[in-house]
């Protein structure tokens, strides 16, 4: 019975720093199924490692996008 990923839930979280920086931590939610039986699932989390790279990209999202949309609708 081989397992089949169903759905893929991300999750990007962002901790505020003294110093105006920010914390972000990423997981995923997995949804697996077996292809006999579709009508089983299972949810399993696992946390996402990223590179320095990625991180920074995150971070800068973060500060540029979600950001001034959070203080626009706090």
């Amino acid at each position: 019975m081989p397992k089949q990923l169903e759905k893929i839930e991300l999750s990007v979280t962002g901790i505020p720093n003294p110093d105006g920086t920010w914390d972000v931590k990423t997981s995923a939610d997995l949804t697996v199924n077996l292809s006999e039986y579709p009508e089983w699932t299972v949810r399993k989390g696992i946390p996402i490692i990223l590179t320095a790279a990625q991180k920074l990209t995150i971070e800068k999202f973060v500060s540029t996008v979600v950001l001034p949309q959070a203080e626009e609708r706090k």
